[in-house]
């Protein structure tokens, strides 16, 4: 169990390392911020008993919930993915809101002339930010898709989202225009 919230947790700590490590000033702070977010990282190989540690838990946690599960892991280092349960699409409304802090970090920073978004939030997009990836809170995600939208509209929004995708080279996933809660209601599979 203890490996996969750690590999569950491993998305939300690299999106609040961003976050943190954008408030660095010189490159010699940025050099030791870099260092130190890779010594946090853990390396976890999936072996063959790695695997079967997991799908053994994963298991476990399915009975004990009583529900659907579905988890997929590419390991970083190459080498076949990692499957389990019947649980391999759904709607994406707490997984879409990495990509959505994705692209609402790229438009500040292009509208900003900077390389780094997370250099020019204020206060109320980075709380905002932290909220949407920390407490998965959808209020946030939808003030972030919100300011997008004003400025680019409701399809403009969801094309820089469609954008992180692209550019990660999943072409597959287009958001569907259903409304103003559209984000959440796309489709992914897990191997996406």
């Amino acid at each position: 169990m203890r490996l996969a919230l750690l590999l569950g947790l491993i998305g939300v700590i690299a999106v609040g390392l961003v976050l943190r490590g954008g408030s660095s000033v010189d490159g010699t702070r940025a050099a030791a911020d870099a260092k130190r977010r890779a010594a946090l990282v853990p390396r976890v190989r999936l072996t063959s008993d790695t695997r079967a540690e997991l799908t053994r838990e994963l298991r476990i946690s399915q009975i004990e919930k009583n529900g659907q599960l579905g988890v997929y892991v590419q390991p970083v280092e190459g080498g076949p993915a990692y499957a389990y349960g019947p649980l391999q699409s759904g709607r994406t409304w707490s997984v879409i809101k990495v990509p959505l802090v994705v692209a609402y970090l790229k438009w500040r920073a292009d509208a900003n002339g900077v390389r780094d978004g997370s250099r020019v939030l204020t206060a109320l997009d980075r709380n905002e930010i932290e909220q949407t990836i920390r407490d998965s809170d959808n209020r946030a995600a939808r003030q972030l898709y919100d300011h997008m939208a004003m400025r680019f509209g409701l399809s403009g929004a969801d094309r820089r989202i469609e954008e992180v995708f692209d550019s990660a080279g999943e072409t597959g996933i287009t958001i569907p225009k259903t409304g103003l809660h559209a984000f959440g209601t796309t489709t992914w599979r897990l191997s996406d």
